[in-house]
């Protein structure tokens, strides 16, 4: 089952889980993603954090991007797990150094809030990566980059420069 959530929204959810579940329980990636965001919405089924997080982290183990990415979001929100910004940065960083570009967007938006490891480094590496998540299409990202240029100020062009080396080793995996 390759198609997305998003190819069965509107759809009747109990048919959906009926066809997903089968494939999740063997080990189907993409399957196991998609039963833990019907649990982490309540689509179909009662919404169960704790249930969401082990479909993903099954899906995540076999290397499904989306999943990584919702763990990570789940890990810095505390939803349904103890908060851990560490581990979600971690998760975040390794997704964006692959190409996932909503991973790029949320690594960024951490060092943006400054509850990332960065440091005093937090405006540059948010600046950086919130622009190459906007180079690959991410809206938000585009927004947030503007006002993180006026905030680096005179120094924008170190900001620059990290976006660069990113943009250049990353944007190539670039394929969501």
């Amino acid at each position: 089952f390759e198609e997305g959530l998003d190819a069965i929204h509107g759809t009747d959810y109990d048919k959906a889980l009926k066809k997903l579940m089968p494939l999740a329980l063997q080990g189907h990636p993409s399957a196991q993603y998609n039963v833990g965001v019907m649990h982490e919405w309540g689509n179909g089924v009662p919404q169960d954090n704790v249930k969401a997080l082990k479909w993903y982290r099954l899906s995540a183990k076999q290397s499904n991007k989306d999943a990584q990415n919702n763990l990570g979001a789940m890990l810095s929100k505390g939803e349904g797990v103890e908060q851990d910004f560490v581990k979600a940065e971690a998760g975040y960083l390794a997704n964006a150094k692959a190409g996932h570009v909503d991973s790029m967007f949320f690594l960024g938006t951490m060092h943006f809030a400054q509850v990332s490891q960065a440091g005093l480094d937090s405006d540059r590496q948010a600046y950086a990566w919130l622009k190459v998540a906007a180079q690959n299409g991410h809206a938000t990202a585009a927004a947030m980059v503007t006002r993180l240029a006026i905030k680096l100020g005179d120094n924008l062009s170190q900001g620059d420069a990290l976006y660069q080396d990113y943009a250049t080793r990353y944007t190539s995996a670039a394929a969501n």
